[in-house]
């Protein structure tokens, strides 16, 4: 076997045909999408709209307002909402934000959950 001398030249030809070759024995891919690039713009966009909206809900005072004023409610405990909102005022030094309010939300629903287990309270037995 001998080993045959080539310039940098020969070698680019060589790698051209070989690339030429390779690109010949791939499969035709059609793009089966009949999206525009504009059309691909515009649902990463939207996808990035929902994504907005759900953290700026998760952040709204306002919703978690809402989700406390469920929890309460479906525990007939609406009454409660003021005692409530100033136990987190007095724990927390500082007014009411959302996180505060739903995680309490969660924390009072979790509690009166266990606590009905606890003494086998049924909710829709009432006084």
């Amino acid at each position: 076997m001998t080993l045959i001398q080539r310039n940098a030249q020969q070698l680019r030809e060589i790698a051209l045909q070989n690339s030429k070759r390779s690109e010949e024995n791939k499969p035709q891919v059609r793009d089966l999408t009949n999206m525009s690039p504009t059309m691909k713009i515009d649902i990463a966009s939207m996808r990035k709209s929902v994504a907005e909206k759900k953290i700026n809900n998760y952040l709204s005072l306002e919703v978690a307002d809402e989700e406390m004023m469920s929890t309460l409610t479906h525990y007939s405990m609406i009454r409660s909402k003021e005692r409530v909102y100033e136990f987190i005022n007095k724990v927390t030094q500082r007014v009411p934000d959302a996180f505060t309010v739903r995680t309490t939300a969660e924390f009072l629903s979790d509690f009166i959950n266990e606590y009905n287990i606890a003494k086998d309270i049924k909710e829709n037995n009432k006084r």
